[in-house]
Protein backbone atom coordinates (compact mmCIF):
# COMPACT_ATOMS: atom_id res chain seq x y z
CA UNK A 1 0.00 0.00 0.00
CA UNK A 2 1.28 3.44 -0.82
CA UNK A 3 1.97 6.00 1.45
CA UNK A 4 -1.04 9.03 0.62
CA UNK A 5 0.45 11.49 2.77
CA UNK A 6 4.28 10.89 0.44
CA UNK A 7 5.41 14.06 -1.44
CA UNK A 8 4.78 12.93 -5.38
CA UNK A 9 7.40 11.58 -7.51
CA UNK A 10 7.85 12.27 -11.33
CA UNK A 11 7.67 8.69 -13.34
CA UNK A 12 11.48 7.44 -13.24
CA UNK A 13 12.17 7.64 -17.43
CA UNK A 14 13.10 4.69 -19.22
CA UNK A 15 16.73 4.54 -19.49
CA UNK A 16 17.30 1.82 -21.09
CA UNK A 17 18.98 2.48 -24.65
CA UNK A 18 16.74 1.96 -27.95
CA UNK A 19 18.33 -1.13 -29.46
CA UNK A 20 19.81 -1.16 -32.98
CA UNK A 21 22.03 1.63 -34.92
CA UNK A 22 22.81 4.71 -33.17
CA UNK A 23 24.12 8.19 -34.68
CA UNK A 24 24.00 9.98 -37.64
CA UNK A 25 25.87 7.24 -40.24
CA UNK A 26 24.83 4.12 -42.34
CA UNK A 27 22.54 4.91 -44.90
CA UNK A 28 21.35 8.40 -43.44
CA UNK A 29 24.73 9.71 -44.60
CA UNK A 30 23.47 10.20 -47.78
CA UNK A 31 20.40 11.90 -47.52
CA UNK A 32 22.87 14.25 -44.90
CA UNK A 33 25.39 14.71 -47.95
CA UNK A 34 22.70 15.72 -49.99
CA UNK A 35 21.51 18.19 -47.08
CA UNK A 36 24.97 19.83 -47.77
CA UNK A 37 25.42 19.93 -51.32
CA UNK A 38 21.67 21.40 -51.95
CA UNK A 39 22.89 24.76 -51.11
CA UNK A 40 25.80 24.71 -53.13
CA UNK A 41 23.77 23.49 -56.29
CA UNK A 42 21.80 26.36 -55.45
CA UNK A 43 24.13 28.79 -55.14
CA UNK A 44 25.40 27.78 -58.84
CA UNK A 45 21.82 27.91 -60.12
CA UNK A 46 21.53 31.26 -58.84
CA UNK A 47 25.08 32.21 -60.55
CA UNK A 48 24.53 30.95 -63.70
CA UNK A 49 21.31 30.53 -64.45
CA UNK A 50 19.26 33.46 -62.99
CA UNK A 51 21.98 36.21 -62.60
CA UNK A 52 22.48 36.33 -66.02
CA UNK A 53 18.84 37.12 -66.57
CA UNK A 54 18.97 40.14 -65.14
CA UNK A 55 22.76 41.41 -65.86
CA UNK A 56 22.56 40.63 -69.51
CA UNK A 57 19.25 42.68 -70.59
CA UNK A 58 17.64 39.12 -70.98
CA UNK A 59 14.93 39.95 -68.83
CA UNK A 60 13.45 43.08 -70.44
CA UNK A 61 13.83 41.19 -73.80
CA UNK A 62 11.83 38.19 -72.26
CA UNK A 63 9.43 40.29 -70.16
CA UNK A 64 8.76 43.45 -72.45
CA UNK A 65 5.45 42.99 -75.18
CA UNK A 66 6.09 43.20 -78.28
CA UNK A 67 9.56 41.93 -78.08
CA UNK A 68 10.55 39.18 -80.21
CA UNK A 69 10.92 36.48 -77.28
CA UNK A 70 8.51 37.66 -74.88
CA UNK A 71 5.65 35.56 -73.78
CA UNK A 72 3.04 36.77 -70.43
CA UNK A 73 4.19 34.04 -68.58
CA UNK A 74 7.65 34.25 -68.03
CA UNK A 75 8.07 36.93 -65.73
CA UNK A 76 6.07 35.02 -62.96
CA UNK A 77 7.84 31.80 -64.24
CA UNK A 78 10.93 33.15 -63.53
CA UNK A 79 9.98 35.31 -60.17
CA UNK A 80 8.28 32.03 -59.25
CA UNK A 81 11.31 29.69 -59.21
CA UNK A 82 13.44 32.37 -57.64
CA UNK A 83 11.15 32.71 -54.65
CA UNK A 84 10.58 28.93 -54.71
CA UNK A 85 14.43 28.38 -54.64
CA UNK A 86 14.67 30.90 -52.06
CA UNK A 87 12.36 28.80 -50.01
CA UNK A 88 13.53 25.42 -50.61
CA UNK A 89 17.34 26.69 -49.70
CA UNK A 90 15.84 28.16 -46.07
CA UNK A 91 13.93 24.80 -45.63
CA UNK A 92 16.91 22.83 -46.01
CA UNK A 93 19.19 24.73 -43.46
CA UNK A 94 16.15 24.52 -41.06
CA UNK A 95 16.73 20.54 -41.89
CA UNK A 96 20.69 20.23 -40.99
CA UNK A 97 19.70 22.43 -37.82
CA UNK A 98 16.59 19.76 -37.10
CA UNK A 99 19.36 17.22 -38.45
CA UNK A 100 21.71 18.30 -35.91
CA UNK A 101 19.65 19.20 -33.00
CA UNK A 102 18.24 15.42 -33.51
CA UNK A 103 15.22 16.83 -33.26
CA UNK A 104 11.63 14.59 -33.65
CA UNK A 105 10.42 16.82 -36.49
CA UNK A 106 13.39 16.19 -38.74
CA UNK A 107 12.19 12.88 -40.45
CA UNK A 108 8.66 14.29 -40.99
CA UNK A 109 10.41 17.62 -42.09
CA UNK A 110 12.65 15.92 -44.92
CA UNK A 111 9.36 13.97 -46.23
CA UNK A 112 7.64 17.17 -46.46
CA UNK A 113 10.89 18.82 -48.13
CA UNK A 114 11.36 15.70 -50.40
CA UNK A 115 7.46 15.59 -51.82
CA UNK A 116 7.34 19.65 -52.20
CA UNK A 117 10.65 19.62 -54.34
CA UNK A 118 9.01 17.14 -56.79
CA UNK A 119 5.62 19.17 -56.52
CA UNK A 120 7.37 21.98 -57.29
CA UNK A 121 9.82 20.39 -60.23
CA UNK A 122 6.64 19.35 -61.80
CA UNK A 123 4.47 21.88 -61.47
CA UNK A 124 7.22 24.33 -62.55
CA UNK A 125 7.76 22.41 -66.12
CA UNK A 126 4.08 22.27 -66.56
CA UNK A 127 3.82 25.89 -66.38
CA UNK A 128 6.74 26.45 -68.28
CA UNK A 129 5.83 24.46 -70.50
CA UNK A 130 2.59 26.68 -72.05
CA UNK A 131 5.60 29.16 -73.21
CA UNK A 132 6.64 28.18 -76.87
CA UNK A 133 10.35 28.92 -76.45
CA UNK A 134 10.56 26.14 -73.35
CA UNK A 135 8.03 23.70 -75.32
CA UNK A 136 10.45 23.48 -78.08
CA UNK A 137 13.26 22.87 -76.01
CA UNK A 138 11.52 19.60 -75.07
CA UNK A 139 12.49 17.85 -71.97
CA UNK A 140 16.02 19.27 -71.70
CA UNK A 141 17.52 18.95 -68.28
CA UNK A 142 13.65 18.97 -67.28
CA UNK A 143 13.53 14.92 -67.73
CA UNK A 144 16.27 13.96 -65.89
CA UNK A 145 15.87 16.71 -62.81
CA UNK A 146 12.02 15.20 -62.25
CA UNK A 147 13.77 12.00 -62.63
CA UNK A 148 16.43 12.20 -59.76
CA UNK A 149 13.69 13.90 -57.62
CA UNK A 150 11.31 10.66 -58.09
CA UNK A 151 14.54 8.49 -57.15
CA UNK A 152 15.22 10.45 -54.24
CA UNK A 153 11.42 10.59 -52.70
CA UNK A 154 10.95 6.38 -53.44
CA UNK A 155 14.53 6.17 -51.68
CA UNK A 156 14.23 8.21 -48.97
CA UNK A 157 10.92 8.92 -47.93
CA UNK A 158 9.93 5.25 -46.93
CA UNK A 159 13.45 5.06 -45.51
CA UNK A 160 12.98 8.12 -43.11
CA UNK A 161 9.93 6.22 -42.42
CA UNK A 162 10.91 2.96 -41.76
CA UNK A 163 14.59 2.92 -40.36
CA UNK A 164 15.34 2.09 -36.61
CA UNK A 165 18.13 4.35 -37.10
CA UNK A 166 16.45 6.93 -37.63
CA UNK A 167 13.85 6.09 -35.21
CA UNK A 168 16.43 5.49 -32.81
CA UNK A 169 18.36 9.46 -33.71
CA UNK A 170 15.12 11.40 -33.94
CA UNK A 171 12.83 10.00 -31.11
CA UNK A 172 10.20 12.29 -29.82
CA UNK A 173 10.59 13.64 -26.41
CA UNK A 174 8.83 11.66 -23.54
CA UNK A 175 5.44 13.11 -22.72
CA UNK A 176 5.55 14.63 -18.84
Amino acid sequence: MTNPYATPQAPVADTTKAEGPRGIGGWLILPVIGLFVYPVRAAMSFATDYWPIFQDGIWGNLTTPGSEVYHPLWAPVIVGEIFCNIGFLLFDLALLYLLFSRSHRFPKAFIVFTLANLAFIVGDAAIAWQIPAVAARGLEGVGAEVARTLVVVAIWVPYMRVSKRVRNIFRAPEAI
